[in-house]
């Protein structure tokens, strides 16, 4: 049977039914291409989410860290209470940090210098909390041209 012996009609509705099949499949791979591209905007977005939460945490821990070094009692109670969450708060710092430091991908976006010498500071005066308690201490450790 040649293609010339095909009655008009019949050619006509196969060409329909193979350009509708070649939409469908066309179609169909354009739908896994797209929620390819969904699936990895969500987990980029995610990520950022994340990073954004740890930084923010990293930052208000730092903040509490320093107001409570700022707030320097004369009760001995209130300060050994004081010392004892100081330094539960730098060791989640420095986890944080830690994971915060190995999360970034480009080195050009790293951890920004002012808050790393803010969470120094803090570590710094947690490890010598007679020493270093004093605000004027603290402040001109925070204010130094190295830290920021």
């Amino acid at each position: 049977m040649h293609f010339d012996n095909i009655r008009v009609s019949r050619k006509l509705w196969g060409m329909f039914l193979v350009l509708m099949l070649a939409m469908l499949l066309i179609s169909g791979l354009q739908q896994v291409r797209t929620n390819r591209a969904m699936a990895q905007a969500v987990d980029a977005v995610m990520d950022i989410e994340h990073r954004i939460s740890q930084a923010v945490r990293w930052r208000g821990d730092t903040e509490t860290s320093v107001t409570m070094v700022m707030g320097a009692t004369t009760d001995s109670v209130l300060a050994q209470q004081y010392d004892a969450r100081l330094k539960q708060i730098a060791g989640g710092i420095e986890s944080l940090k830690g994971s915060i430091v190995a999360s970034v991908k480009d080195p050009e976006k790293g951890v920004p210098g002012r808050r790393a010498g803010s969470a120094q500071a803090v570590v710094d005066a947690t490890a010598k909390p007679g020493s270093s308690r004093a605000p004027e201490t603290l402040w001109r450790r925070r204010t130094s041209p190295t830290s920021s």
